[in-house]
């Protein structure tokens, strides 16, 4: 029996929540559902040992067969504006905001465009999956990281402090792993 595509969907969330939590130590959890308000994973990452920052953190899933394009990631900014960020610059502290969006089939060109030039912080994934099939695996391979300079540049919410590297092997796939002043994160 084939499963439906709310049912596809809410297992591709399941998936990113552990690949995310098991890859990169993030802390978070399943808000998904009818009403979610564009947030299927919200929670925290406090990268590196020391857990010196802490970033909240949003999650958008796309369960879709072909590539996620541009109108998915102004929606994405359109959630970020939602969570509080415009409001959160102007207070003397502000609570650092991201958002993820994670895609089982990669990117279009026009959305990694739209990404690498929007000013709010985001990261896409391409956590690969069959969605086509009934089960999906508990975690996913990473196929593709792209983060923006709003995120990750010198001036961005991360500082420029992160690295990633993908590691090759003749007899693996490739590893994305993170890296900050040349300490493995994940």
């Amino acid at each position: 029996m084939a499963t439906s595509a709310a049912g596809r969907g809410a297992a591709y969330e399941k998936a990113c929540l552990n690949t995310l939590k098991s890859w990169m130590g993030m802390r978070l959890h399943h808000t998904g559902g009818a009403g979610d308000g564009g947030v299927d994973l919200r929670g925290w990452w406090e990268p590196g040992p020391l857990h010196a920052d802490a970033y909240r953190v949003l999650v958008q899933c796309k369960a879709e067969k072909k590539p996620v394009g541009p109108v998915v990631v102004r929606e994405l900014e359109g959630t970020l504006l939602r969570a509080g960020w415009v409001d959160q610059r102007a207070q003397a502290a502000p609570e650092p905001l991201f958002a993820i969006l994670a895609s089982a089939s990669g990117f279009s060109k026009q959305s990694l465009l739209h990404t690498r030039s929007s000013p709010l912080p985001m990261l896409l994934l391409h956590l690969a999956a069959d969605v086509s099939q009934d089960t999906l695996p508990d975690t996913l391979p990473c196929q593709g990281f792209v983060w923006n300079e709003a995120l990750a540049g010198r001036h961005g919410l991360l500082g420029g402090a992160l690295e990633a590297i993908w590691h090759t092997s003749a007899t693996a796939p490739p590893v994305l792993a993170l890296y900050r002043g040349g300490v493995r994160l994940c």
